[in-house]
C-alpha cells in the first residue's frame, strides 16, 4: 500500500511539473502597429499621402478579420516642427493607403506649414497613435502653364506656352521647364496670357523627348510645385539644312581665285561648298569633298575675262548631308 501512495506521489509530481509553461499572457487588443514611413507631397492645390498599411498589432500579432477594416485619420497640428501629443485638429481619410486632400483642408492663409501625422484605427476604433510626422508648406501655387508646342529645329527644342493666373498670394512665381523627367530651366512667371518661349538647345539628333511645364511659387523649403502641363513628345530627326553662308569675298589673285566668308553657326557643321557661274551658265561645284574650313582657293578659275563676269558662292553642310541655301553671290574681282 505504500509502494502505491509513493507511485502515485511521484507520477503527481511529474505532471504537475510539465504544466507549469510560464504566466498567461492576455489575448492580443488587435490594435494596429503606429505607422512609421508616412509621407506627404504637395502636389499643387493637393497634398498626396501614401504610408505602408500595417498588418500586425501593436505587440506583434497579426491583424486578424475581426480587426478590419481599418480606419486612418489626419492629425493637423500648425507650424512645422510640432511635438505636441494632443491633437487639434482631426481629417478622416478613406480607408487605404494612397490619399489626397485639399490643401485648403489643411490650413488658409498660403503662409508657412502644418505638421501632419497619420493614425490607424481598427474595427473597434483602438488606435495605437500616431505616426512620425510630416512638414507640409501652404504656399499657393497658380496652375499648370498652357504648353502649346513643342517645334524640333536646326538650332533644337522651342517651346511656346501660355502664363496662367497667379494667386494672389503667391510668392517668387516661377515655371519649370522638364525634360524626360528633368528640370533643365526655370522662368520667371509672366502676366496671366502672356506667351513664354525657351530654346532647348542641348538636344542631340535623332533623338526621342518628352516636354511639360509645371508652376512653381516660393523658394527653399517653401517651395512647391504644381501638377504637370500636357505632355509633347518630340523627335529630333536631323532634316534641318544649316544657314547659308554670309560674307563671301572672292579675290583674283596669280595663284587662283581666294574666296573667304564668315564660319557658319551650326551646331553639327561638316563643311562647305563651293560654286562657281560663269556668265549666265550653271552653277558649278568646285570642290569634291565639304571643305573644313571658311576659306578656299580655286586654282582653276578661268585665266581670261568672262562675258557676264565669273561669280562664287558657298554653302553649308551638316554631318547628316544637310546643305543650306547658296549664300549670296560675289563676284571675282
Amino acid at each position: 500500500m505504500g509502494r502505491a501512495l509513493l507511485s502515485i506521489a511521484g507520477m503527481c509530481a511529474v505532471l504537475c511539473g510539465c504544466a507549469q509553461v510560464g504566466p498567461v499572457q492576455p489575448p492580443s487588443a488587435g490594435i494596429p502597429a503606429v505607422v512609421s514611413d508616412f509621407t506627404a507631397q504637395r502636389q499643387g492645390p493637393e497634398v498626396q499621402f501614401t504610408w505602408t498599411a500595417p498588418v500586425r498589432t501593436n505587440d506583434g500579432e497579426a491583424l486578424k478579420a475581426a480587426n478590419l477594416p481599418l480606419r486612418y485619420q489626419l492629425c493637423v497640428w500648425p507650424g512645422a516642427a510640432n511635438s505636441s501629443s494632443a491633437c487639434p485638429r482631426v481629417l478622416p481619410l478613406m480607408g487605404h493607403a494612397d490619399h489626397a486632400v485639399a490643401v485648403a483642408q489643411l490650413g488658409a492663409g498660403g503662409r508657412g506649414f502644418v505638421t501632419v501625422g497619420l493614425g490607424v484605427e481598427n474595427a473597434g476604433g483602438a488606435s495605437a497613435g500616431w505616426s512620425n510626422r510630416v512638414a507640409v508648406p501652404l504656399t499657393p501655387v497658380a496652375v499648370p502653364p498652357t504648353l502649346e508646342t513643342a517645334t524640333p529645329s536646326a538650332a533644337g527644342v522651342t517651346l511656346r506656352w501660355l502664363w496662367p493666373r497667379q494667386p494672389a498670394a503667391a510668392p517668387t512665381p516661377a515655371v519649370a521647364v522638364i525634360r524626360d523627367g528633368a528640370v533643365i530651366t526655370q522662368a520667371p512667371a509672366g502676366p496671366e496670357g502672356a506667351v513664354g518661349v525657351y530654346l532647348d538647345a542641348s538636344v542631340a539628333a535623332n533623338q526621342h523627348y518628352a516636354y511639360w511645364l509645371r508652376s512653381l511659387a516660393g523658394s527653399a523649403a517653401t517651395r512647391v510645385a504644381s501638377g504637370d502641363s500636357r505632355h509633347l513628345q518630340v523627335d529630333t530627326a536631323d532634316i534641318f539644312p544649316p544657314p547659308a553662308p554670309t560674307g563671301v569675298q572672292a579675290v583674283v589673285t596669280v595663284a587662283g581665285v581666294e574666296l573667304s566668308w564668315n564660319p557658319s553657326p551650326a551646331r553639327d557643321l561638316a563643311g562647305y561648298n563651293i560654286y562657281l557661274q560663269l556668265g549666265e551658265g550653271p552653277w558649278q561645284k568646285r570642290n569634291p569633298e565639304p571643305v573644313p574650313t571658311p576659306a578656299f582657293l580655286d586654282p582653276r578659275a578661268p585665266a581670261a575675262p568672262v562675258q557676264g563676269g565669273a561669280r562664287y558662292a558657298v554653302t553649308a553642310v551638316d554631318q547628316a548631308g544637310n546643305e543650306s541655301p547658296r549664300s549670296a553671290p560675289a563676284a571675282a574681282r
